[in-house]
């Protein structure tokens, strides 16, 4: 049987015109991509932006406005029987990133420097395509 895996992710522009970008190692796998993550049963994908914010950078979510959702077909990069759905939210925050899971890092990167080329899987590929225009 078939199921969806629906992920959430931030895109963080500083004062400084820089968006922030994660390298993380999951399951063995080297990933570039921005901050976020998947969907809990019961949660609503705004809980989870809140959530996913909080757990990884201790990041208080101020406002968020959607970005982009992936209108194409995105097989999980590890079960193949999940097709990923990925919705996409700038987002203003509260604090300075503070890295709570030691398998992430983070990155500030200047927005003119954004480039699909930076990021592992093709929905975070066409986000970073969206914001260089």
């Amino acid at each position: 049987m078939n199921k969806f895996n629906i992920r959430v992710y931030a895109i963080i522009q500083n004062e400084n015109d820089a968006v922030l970008i994660c390298d993380e190692v999951h399951n063995g796998v080297f990933m570039t991509k921005f901050p976020g993550g998947g969907l809990e049963w019961g949660e609503g994908v705004h809980d989870c932006l809140k959530r996913e914010l909080m757990e990884e950078f201790r990041f208080e979510l101020v406002e968020s406005e959607f970005f982009y959702i992936n209108d194409f077909f995105q097989q999980h990069y590890a079960r193949k029987n999940e097709q990923v759905i990925s919705i996409y939210y700038r987002c203003k925050v509260q604090g300075e990133p503070q890295p709570q899971e030691s398998h992430v890092e983070f990155r500030w990167v200047p927005i003119k420097q954004i480039h699909p080329d930076m990021m592992t899987f093709p929905t975070d590929k066409k986000t970073a395509e969206l914001l260089m225009v």
